[in-house]
């Protein structure tokens, strides 16, 4: 079985605070599983410097991203919104190909 689950990526700098809080707080509201920080090499955007080197950022770009049911992402992006900036935020559906119910580390038998 498939189960529907949706993306979230969220997109900080490295020295926001909000970027630790977020993490705190998607931990404490126990109703996403987890989240992975990825850190960037380079990037630019409205929040950046305009004289600053895109290639060499002073406060380099940090994605955050989570996945979980629509009914948990929702809610979680009620606080979200608190802490970052409009349009910082995106989501997608994708499908759990392993289901629900797949025990966690274990390969699912093959049919």
């Amino acid at each position: 079985m498939v189960a529907q689950k949706v993306v979230v990526r969220i997109y900080l700098t490295e020295s926001r605070a909000r970027l630790k809080r977020l993490l705190q707080l998607l931990r404490a509201s126990g109703k996403i599983r987890g989240a992975t920080v990825f850190r960037g090499i380079a990037g630019f955007g409205t929040t950046s410097p305009a004289d600053e080197d895109a290639s060499e950022p002073k406060d380099p770009p940090v994605v955050l991203e989570f996945f979980d049911t629509r009914a948990n992402v929702e809610e979680t992006i009620r606080f979200v919104r608190t802490l970052v900036a409009p349009r910082h935020v995106v989501a997608w559906p994708v499908e759990d190909m392993l289901g629900p119910d797949a025990p966690v580390g274990a390969p699912k038998p093959r049919a």
